[in-house]
């Protein structure tokens, strides 16, 4: 199983948070580790990790549908490089 780092302007479209995941089917957080083709992403720099939603054992269909959806969500950043607003953070 690997985590692939994204950039931090990259969209989480068809993603969902780990941890929101493991909270509501209440498994572990090393789960999906274990899950055949589950794909599973991390930010560069960044300790949450996301997993594709259509991915994810089927088993967890109902669990996946409780969960937030990320679609058009990005690393905060990536907004505060685009707009400049505080130049002194090392991006």
């Amino acid at each position: 199983m690997k985590i692939y780092k994204i950039s931090h302007n990259t969209t989480l479209d068809g993603y969902i948070l780990n941890h929101e995941l493991v909270k509501i089917a209440n498994i572990s957080s090393n789960t999906y580790r274990f899950w055949k083709d589950v794909m599973a992403v991390k930010y560069d720099g960044c300790r949450a990790g996301f997993l594709k939603m259509d991915t994810i054992p089927k088993k967890y269909k109902d669990s996946i549908e409780k969960c937030t959806r990320l679609d058009g969500y990005v690393q905060i950043t990536s907004i505060l490089q685009n707009i400049q607003a505080f130049p002194f953070l090392p991006y």
